[in-house]
């Protein structure tokens, strides 16, 4: 493969990362403005709830992103195998781990929502650590793509 068919391959993984990123980045802030608000009884319940399943949706199709054999993570691990290949399926694991927790924490609303409306403060610092974690995912996959990207352009 010639360099101008890489950087073209490069380019579009960067383009399909960004619009996944973006959406699931839109989902958190809709959460996190969900779980501001007053916990009024299963109106508020319910919105957290949607949020969380929102995420969870954008979240599992960024995942399925990430198994693309042309996707950003994949092409750095490949072109990279030695330095970025066990960080890469880090990540995945990371991502994979996020996933299940946000699915379990939905799974418990849905049916134990008398109890998670009784202790809104509980669920309010569980969601917001799940929502903490996967920021510091996202940041360690951020510094992964730019340690990829100065390699790619001969910085060392």
């Amino acid at each position: 493969m010639n360099a101008g068919d890489q950087e073209s391959r490069q380019a579009a993984a960067f383009a399909a990362s960004r619009i996944d990123r973006d959406r699931t980045l839109r989902a958190v802030r809709r959460l996190e403005t969900a779980l501001a608000m007053a916990a009024e009884g299963n109106a508020w319940l319910s919105e957290v709830t949607a949020d969380l399943g929102a995420l969870q949706a954008s979240m599992a199709a960024e995942r399925r992103e990430f198994d693309r054999a042309d996707a950003l993570l994949a092409l750095i691990a490949e072109g990279h195998p030695r330095r970025f290949r066990s960080r890469v399926r880090n990540l995945r694991e990371q991502y994979d781990d996020l996933l299940r927790q946000i699915g379990s924490l939905r799974d418990q609303l849905t049916h134990d929502d008398d109890e998670a409306a009784s202790d809104a403060g509980d669920l309010r610092h569980r969601i917001g650590w799940t929502i903490q974690a996967l920021h510091h995912c996202r940041a360690l996959q951020t510094d992964l793509v730019y340690e990829a990207l100065e390699l790619d352009l001969g910085e060392r």
